[in-house]
């Protein structure tokens, strides 16, 4: 024990990944406990319908977000972490721009596209018709998030952990706000302009920010951004499966309730998720902190360090959560009722369920970082997409007969999946690095 506590004192690494995580502790658990206060102004304010509607449209959006930047926020993590290790990124640098540029003609494109289909949208899928303005304030949410992941996967390739909090903060304490201002008197469409100003007002804060410390070029065009555009693309092409599956599946349980049952049982559902994405949010340290420190010990050919870093990480994470998920098993009615009231206790099953999948979701999102570091990224694709495709059976084969407790079941399923396979996977390619096949 003396051994291993000397080895973590004396690296940098480890001062980086203790330094990161003390730094993201305090502010993680603000962004979780902000997030849980206006999910329950939402739902004691609104109509059970409408938090329904407001939350199905969020998931629905996200698969959009998902397949079309994820992957790009992924690959800004790892080239940022790269070049940055052979060389401190300066105003010469356009690898940032490139990535911000892109991201910027994909939220145009992708929010236009999306507002011309918003009322047939909420006419065929969301059985909702007068919901149609929300969805176009919705859509303008979408954009604007775009944006603000380009900041966040910068930020995250820098190792600025507190930057990285604050701009969370900004966002979901901007939200916060107009939503207090409203009270009891918000509507659908105020809860999604609130979402729409804590994206855009974050957005705008950071971005003259970011000029006036890193002096970056922000929109780049011509032959700055074609030197990029191919090394984005090769890598971004195989991320953004892995990157968007994992999104995916992340929202696929409120989409497929959306689609099998109504939007009361998606609110009900919407009650679990919040409380459990509080434990996420503060267990999600480890892969932020974790994610461009290792992808800069593999760059660096440090492999040993690396198994060691994630081996232990990976054991922190679930002792963790196995005393978390105890404590919520006896008291997740109590629970439920402080936060919300009884009128949804029905969900503490489901909430119960979801909290046992978070240790293998975020382990999986380490694995799947270095895999993409590593240049596995066809390997960490194809793992995530039949990953995906179980996600998808069990949920309809799972929620006609247990509903919001087989949506959270077909979750908790698809993330040991993905948990085991990506481990394998990652241990047995750093294991022929650390250990190369020997050669006449």
């Amino acid at each position: 024990m003396k051994k291993i506590i000397s080895r973590i004192k004396s690296n940098m690494y480890s001062t980086q990944i203790v330094k990161g995580s003390v730094i993201s502790l305090f502010a993680v658990f603000l962004i979780g406990l902000i997030n849980l206060l206006i999910r329950r102004a939402l739902a004691v304010n609104l109509t059970s319908t409408d938090y329904g509607f407001i939350y199905s449209i969020f998931s629905f959006l996200s698969i959009f977000i998902a397949i079309f930047d994820a992957g790009l926020g992924q690959s800004t993590v790892i080239l940022i972490a790269q070049d940055n290790a052979d060389k401190p990124l300066d105003r010469t640098s356009h690898i940032f721009g490139s990535f911000f540029t892109l991201r910027v003609m994909i939220a145009v494109m992708l929010t236009l596209s999306l507002l011309l289909m918003a009322d047939s949208l909420a006419e065929g899928y969301f059985k909702n018709p007068s919901g149609s303005g929300t969805l176009k304030i919705m859509c303008l949410w979408m954009g604007s998030m775009i944006v603000f992941g380009s900041l966040v996967s910068l930020f995250d390739g820098l190792k600025q952990f507190a930057l990285r909090q604050i701009l969370f903060l900004t966002y979901y304490g901007t939200a916060f706000l107009i939503i207090m201002i409203a009270g009891s008197s918000i509507t659908p469409q105020m809860a999604a302009t609130a979402m729409v100003g804590g994206g855009t007002v974050s957005s705008i804060i950071f971005i003259f920010f970011i000029r006036k410390r890193y002096h970056f070029p922000l929109l780049i065009f011509g032959n700055a951004l074609k030197a990029h555009f191919r090394r984005i693309a090769d890598l971004s092409k195989w991320v953004s499966i892995s990157a968007a599956g994992l999104m995916i599946m992340f929202s696929m349980d409120t989409i497929m309730l959306t689609y099998y049952s109504n939007l009361d049982r998606v609110a009900l559902y919407n009650i679990a998720l919040p409380i459990m994405q509080v434990f996420l949010s503060i267990m999600l340290i480890f892969p932020q902190v974790i994610a461009p420190i290792v992808t800069e010990l593999w760059h660096l050919k440090k492999v040993r360090y690396l198994r060691f870093l994630v081996g232990i990480t990976t054991l922190i994470i679930f002792a963790t959560m196995a005393a978390n998920t105890v404590l919520v098993f006896f008291f997740k009615t109590r629970l439920i009722a402080l936060i919300f009231n009884n009128t949804y206790l029905e969900a503490g099953t489901a909430l119960v369920i979801l909290i046992s999948g978070v240790p293998f979701y975020i382990v999986t999102q380490i694995h799947l970082t270095l895999l993409n570091g590593m240049g596995k990224q066809k390997k960490a694709s194809l793992l995530v997409v039949t990953g995906l495709g179980l996600n998808i059976v069990l949920n309809s084969i799972l929620i006609p007969l247990a509903d919001i407790n087989g949506a959270a079941l077909s979750t908790l399923i698809s993330y040991i999946y993905l948990f085991l396979l990506s481990g394998i996977f990652f241990w047995q390619s750093s294991f022929y690095r650390y250990n190369p096949p020997y050669k006449k």
